[in-house]
């Protein structure tokens, strides 16, 4: 008989994608799979057959972290035997979990604090043998002794959705070939700055007959500005930054020829639905497409040389824009091989 089994994952978009391979192992077991993430990615787990139910924490707990509390009452009322915490960084996601009741509790990366609420501590040794993060988070799953269903990411759109967006295409752009592009990550990886995301779009516009659409939040419209108004302004150019849903996103991306995406959660809406991507990337070991890019045979991952990023590291910077490492004909070169007839 299966377990009832509870993943807590309150982070990034990428990270709740990444989190799938796991979530289709326990189920795939047998058990009885529910979820809480962040509002804005709930969507990631609709129609999913793995999930039973797909929770938000304003749902749940509106002033999480600081009403704690309120979350460990109501995992105990729904009386779990198992708790994951894939990401335990929170504190206060380890004192809801060491009250809840629950029995079988397992938490990664959540060092003093996951030992003290006496949890089953996960080492991920990511700093001495760094692997994909989709395989990482199958720790959980292999600690409660069940096997991987394979590391690849999964969404599940609807026939529905997909016709949707190819229609939308369709009607603007014919019967083109589509290239998407997304110029942000939130700042949570290195990336390129925005002109040359435009100085990349504005040569596929001369070397393709293709469209672009420009990917990314309302709050990211700001990148383009530095853009040529030959581009924004082009009949083949799409700005849907803030116009779409999460889902939305997800089903315009299943028809890209192919889609120019740094580190960051659409690249891994891309790997779930086996598009092709082309990404640049830092070469930090923790930071390279080994542990976070797409793993599709069909992703191309641009690096500068390991040592401009190792000394990026040693000069204290997290993130940087790569500092012209990467050039614009190489990732414009990489996104040609994907698109039919270019030049």
């Amino acid at each position: 008989m299966g377990q009832k089994i509870l993943v807590i994952r309150m982070d990034h978009l990428g990270d709740v994608v990444l989190t799938t391979p796991l979530v289709r192992a326990l189920a795939m077991a047998g058990n009885e799979v529910q979820v809480i993430v962040q509002n804005p990615f709930v969507s990631v787990f609709a129609n999913s057959p793995r999930v039973s139910v797909a929770h938000s924490m304003d749902d749940i707990c509106p002033a999480f972290p600081q009403d704690w509390r309120k979350l460990a009452d109501w995992m105990r009322a729904q009386r779990f035997d198992i708790v994951l915490l894939p990401y335990a960084r929170q504190k206060e996601l380890l004192w809801a979990s060491f009250f809840s009741g629950t029995k079988t509790r397992l938490a990664m990366w959540s060092g003093v604090w996951g030992r003290l609420t006496l949890h089953r501590c996960l080492n991920s040794r990511m700093l001495v043998e760094p692997r994909y993060f989709g395989d990482v988070v199958l720790d959980c799953a292999r600690a409660l002794e069940i096997p991987p269903q394979g590391t690849e990411p999964e969404l599940f759109l609807t026939d529905t959705e997909s016709a949707q967006a190819c229609d939308v295409l369709t009607q603007r752009f014919g019967s083109r070939p589509v290239i998407g592009i997304h110029p942000g990550c939130a700042g949570n990886a290195c990336n390129l700055p925005p002109q040359v995301y435009g100085q990349i779009a504005q040569s596929l516009l001369e070397r393709t007959d293709c469209a672009l659409v420009i990917t990314g939040s309302a709050k990211e419209r700001d990148l383009v500005k530095t853009w040529p108004e030959q581009i924004t302004a082009s009949p083949r150019v799409w700005n849907s930054m803030g116009e779409i849903s999460l889902r939305q996103l997800a089903a315009t991306i299943r028809h890209f020829a192919v889609y120019v995406c740094p580190s960051t959660g659409p690249l891994h809406l891309a790997s779930a639905q086996t598009v092709p991507t082309v990404s640049p990337f830092c070469a930090s070991p923790t930071l390279s497409p080994v542990v976070w890019g797409n793993q599709r045979a069909n992703a191309t991952a641009l690096t500068p040389a390991p040592e401009f990023c190792r000394n990026q590291r040693q000069g204290g910077r997290s993130h940087c824009d790569f500092c012209g490492q990467l050039s614009v004909e190489s990732l414009v070169q990489a996104t040609l091989r994907f698109v039919p007839g270019s030049v």
